[in-house]
């Protein structure tokens, strides 16, 4: 189901008000952070018959209409995850090509800043009998004196953070005495709301599906830490995520999850069932907790997730048989053809 678009805008974040010259953005794709641009671009390319440009984005708004309005591109590759330096406002980029009627990959402005909301997300699907941990909110005017019981053992985390910001394995506490000394410590840190979610021992699964009304599903891939003496304790922190030499000493690794067919085919339908009551579209990734005794949690979704060759996602793709080139080709398919009114 590939489409041909003759024109595709790529929009990325730029960390500086400078634009840089097309040398000066290929010299900064090098960078291990910009691998999802340098890869996407880099397929675009390589297409026959394709024109690809490419607009980072700061904090000009005027720039996007005025590219969008010269260019008249088919379709955009939204790849801004923040505007002004803020995530939160990053999620409005679609809206504003919503309201052009411009095509464009990834998720739509609601699904977007529903899933932003940790706590707004797990009420919803809790109500359509989706397991989740137990969970409580605390703001930063709450008196944390006054706190009542929490499930123990809690994970504590950002209310709207991405990509495990703050979490670290401290964040895992086992006593009320420990959660009250935690919350303390980030709050001095960062003035924000926070998220107590009862912590469930077994592993990380995060699952991959591309599609709008009726997504396909990639196999489930497990977080593995295979020189920790006690894996079950262990999840995706910070560092687990992002420091490669923490991840090289500990042997850190994602791989297709090894668990008996009727949990995976459970764990797919689940997975399914979310992305179509968020009203997710284009591609996203779904993050649970398989405890123990094979009952999934549900802990967070996430639009438009790393897409570089590398990442977990492109890697479930692999495994079902879909080159690189050919996931960038229905990605954009996708896009394309939500805005045809077209159920695919």
């Amino acid at each position: 189901m590939a489409v041909r678009p003759q024109s595709v805008l790529l929009l990325y974040d730029l960390p500086t008000p400078h634009h840089p010259s097309p040398r000066e953005l290929h010299e900064w794709l090098d960078h291990p952070d910009w691998r999802d641009e340098r890869d996407v671009l880099h397929t675009l390319e390589k297409r026959r018959g394709l024109k690809i440009e490419a607009l980072g984005v700061y904090n000009d708004l005027k720039g996007i209409l005025h590219r969008i309005s010269q260019d008249q591109p088919d379709l955009v590759f939204a790849m801004v995850e923040s505007f002004k330096n803020d995530r939160k406002l990053g999620t409005y980029i679609p809206s504003v090509l919503e309201l052009l009627t411009i095509p464009y990959t990834g998720a739509n402005p609601q699904a977007m800043s529903l899933c932003r909301d940790k706590a707004q997300t797990k009420k919803i699907l809790s109500y359509h009998g989706i397991k989740i941990p137990s969970f409580r909110v605390v703001h930063p005017w709450e008196d944390l004196s006054q706190l009542g019981p929490s499930s123990l053992p809690a994970l504590i985390k950002p209310l709207s953070g991405e990509s495990s910001e703050l979490l670290s394995q401290g964040c895992l506490v086992k006593s009320r005495q420990k959660l009250g000394t935690k919350l303390e410590e980030l709050r001095r840190e960062v003035q924000t709301s926070f998220i107590i979610e009862q912590f469930i021992p077994g592993k990380d699964v995060y699952v991959a599906l591309m599609g709008n009304q009726s997504p396909l599903c990639f196999e489930p891939r497990e977080l593995c830490f295979p020189k920790a003496k006690h894996p079950k304790w262990c999840f995706a922190t910070y560092k687990t995520k992002w420091d490669e030499a923490y991840r090289k000493k500990w042997q850190v690794h994602t791989r297709k999850l090894i668990e008996p067919p009727t949990v995976i085919a459970a764990i797919k339908r689940c997975s399914k069932k979310i992305y179509q009551i968020l009203g997710l579209s284009g591609y996203a990734r779904l993050d649970f907790r398989l405890a123990e005794d094979g009952q999934c949690y549900f802990l967070e979704a996430n639009p438009n997730p790393a897409i570089n060759k590398e990442d977990d996602f492109a890697q479930a793709a692999l495994e079902s048989g879909y080159t690189y080139p050919r996931l960038i080709d229905e990605i954009m398919a996708y896009g394309w053809s939500r805005f045809q009114n077209s159920s695919v």
